[in-house]
């Protein structure tokens, strides 16, 4: 087992086995030795705070310069610079800290539900009207509101979701048809044409529904063609 003052390697993980702690992604730009120097400093001085943190390398002055980067050896933490030059082990520990505040701060926020009369903005805003079926909810409990607006929280536009906002929005609509939703499909037809939506797209998403719900007819047939070849 290779202790965590070492320089990382590209791709390695400190803190791999903690489970339990956040991981978050870092690239090192610049110079291969003063990189892998920054790595071994980065690691020894946070070795013992509750995250993990996965190391990459990208020596291509190119993408340094796309990517910002004016300093060697330049640490990019979750996409923004974090840290420039060879800092110190206390800043690095100091910096990191912060960080990690930060973090879970921003995460009680997100934890935090909505008011209904938040959410109701929000769709407000975002699709122009509060859907039919959500105002008839409304009437009869407020919280169905606070409701729906969590379960996209989760699903949808949960941080942890593989997929890109409009493969999301996709299969939500491929479910919407394939349960005959007529209100979902018009809303989530108007944001997808936002997202670019284009007509071979639309044409071969109703394809592949209408393929997957015929499909369905020779599954729920099967005990009338098991009764009618076991007799």
């Amino acid at each position: 087992m290779q202790e965590a003052c070492h320089i990382m390697k590209d791709g390695e993980i400190l803190n791999e086995k903690k489970k339990e702690f956040p991981l978050f992604k870092g690239i090192l730009y610049g110079d291969k030795i003063l990189s892998a120097k920054l790595s071994k400093r980065i690691a020894c001085s946070i070795k013992h705070l509750p995250l993990r943190l996965q190391f990459f390398y990208e020596e291509d002055v190119i993408k340094a310069l796309e990517a910002g980067i004016s300093k060697d050896p330049t640490f990019v933490l979750e996409g923004e610079i974090f840290i420039e030059g060879l800092m110190q082990a206390e800043g690095i520990e100091a910096k990191f800290k912060k960080f990690l505040l930060e973090y879970a701060q921003k995460k009680e926020t997100k934890m935090q539900a909505p008011t209904p009369e938040q959410v109701e903005q929000m769709m407000i805003e975002k699709m122009g009207e509060l859907p039919a079926s959500l105002k008839s909810a409304k009437e009869l409990d407020s919280r169905f509101l606070v409701e729906q607006a969590m379960s996209s929280k989760f699903s949808m536009q949960d941080e942890k979701n593989p997929f890109d906002p409009k493969t999301s929005m996709l299969i939500a609509l491929a479910t919407s048809i394939a349960l005959g939703s007529s209100e979902c499909m018009k809303e989530q037809v108007k944001m997808l044409k936002k997202m670019g939506l284009s007509k071979e797209e639309l044409a071969y998403l109703i394809k592949i529904v209408k393929h997957a719900k015929s499909s369905v007819v020779v599954s729920d047939a099967k005990e009338a063609i098991d009764t009618f070849l076991g007799s």
